[in-house]
């Protein structure tokens, strides 16, 4: 009765109140706790009290709510972490399961969790996870940033990032272009250099008259020529080298050149030749099948890849996902509408 009158004058201080006398006192029909223990819940998160609303909504999915249509993981999972229980919070989401997970927004407030109390190792790892099953602009940027920020310095896997944030359009700054442009740079590889370049300034984030890439460019230009022309020397080595260091060098410049037959061809020579650098030879593989998209190909390429290229590889999965989702969704026929029924006449007419 007094829930009622509190609904009526749209009290929810009072309403909460009246929940929480129904849930403590037990006397409620079994057919009913469920519900209530979700009133609970959502009532006591509207007013701030967030670890009783963490404990009812516990209750309440153990007595069967469904999670689905109440929104209740999210809930719990937020009044958690608003109520200073990271540790509880972060061991319920990783308990969850893919359809009880499956929430942006939930990666979301766990990443705010975790990155406010610097535990950064769950953060990348968090972050990572979440690319692979929403793999928006923003979460593939951040998850780049982080897992750079705490892995170890090495110019192939900074490049095989940036060459992720680019191709999936996440490339929204002029340092980006920057970090992408100086190792690729460093690694020799002057057509990457120049096409990336060319392509910060189509999308108006290098300035045409930028002094930092024009000098880059212009250095770069200059090793063009012989870049190209030292190709087919690098691939005859590499055909009689006892490792396949020059292999993937050249597949590397094939790359670059967007000549992505000989790209495959050059890193699938190296592998044969050095089957202990299958992880960085596979990334670059799955890498060229994605640029020339053969997006199947490049998953393919990207699940062979573990250890300490596995979260880069993770992360393109990702990407390959919602490219093949994509492609699915515009090859689907549109939908047949459907006639409307012929109305049945009345009887006697």
């Amino acid at each position: 009765m007094e829930f009622r009158i509190a609904s009526g004058m749209e009290n929810r201080p009072r309403q909460l109140t009246a929940v929480v006398g129904m849930i403590e006192s037990n006397g409620a029909p079994a057919t009913d706790a469920t519900r209530i223990l979700v009133a609970g819940g959502q009532l006591a998160y509207n007013a701030e009290q967030y670890a009783s609303a963490a404990a009812y909504i516990e209750r309440a999915i153990a007595a069967g709510a469904s999670t689905t249509t109440e929104g209740l993981p999210l809930l719990r999972l937020d009044s958690l972490l608003r109520s200073n229980q990271l540790d509880a919070a972060v061991a319920y989401f990783g308990g969850l399961d893919a359809a009880s997970a499956a929430d942006d927004r939930m990666y979301g407030i766990t990443a705010r969790g975790l990155q406010e109390a610097g535990r950064e190792s769950e953060l990348t790892a968090l972050l990572i996870r979440r690319v692979g099953l929403f793999p928006t602009h923003l979460n593939i940027r951040a998850s780049i940033l982080s897992y750079l920020q705490n892995a170890p310095e090495d110019r192939g896997q900074t490049i095989d990032l940036m060459r992720l944030m680019y191709r999936s359009g996440a490339m929204n700054d002029r340092r980006y272009y920057l970090e992408y442009i100086s190792n690729l740079v460093e690694d020799g590889l002057p057509a990457e250099s120049i096409a990336i370049i060319a392509a910060g300034r189509s999308a108006n984030l290098i300035p045409a008259g930028d002094a930092t890439f024009r000098e880059i460019e212009s250095g770069q230009r200059d090793k063009l020529t012989d870049d190209r022309a030292s190709l087919p020397t690098t691939e005859r080595r590499a055909a009689a080298a006892a490792d396949g260091r020059l292999a993937r060098l050249a597949g590397d410049a094939y790359l670059g050149y967007e000549n992505y037959t000989k790209a495959e061809e050059m890193y699938q020579l190296a592998l044969t030749k050095s089957p202990s650098d299958s992880d960085l030879i596979n990334t670059r593989i799955g890498i060229t099948r994605f640029t020339a998209g053969n997006y199947a190909g490049a998953g393919q390429a990207f699940a062979l890849v573990t250890g300490a290229r596995g979260s880069i590889a993770r992360m393109w999965e990702g990407l390959v996902r919602g490219r093949i989702a994509e492609a699915a969704a515009a090859a689907a026929p549109p939908a047949t509408p459907v006639a409307p029924a012929t109305p049945t006449p009345p009887a006697g007419s």
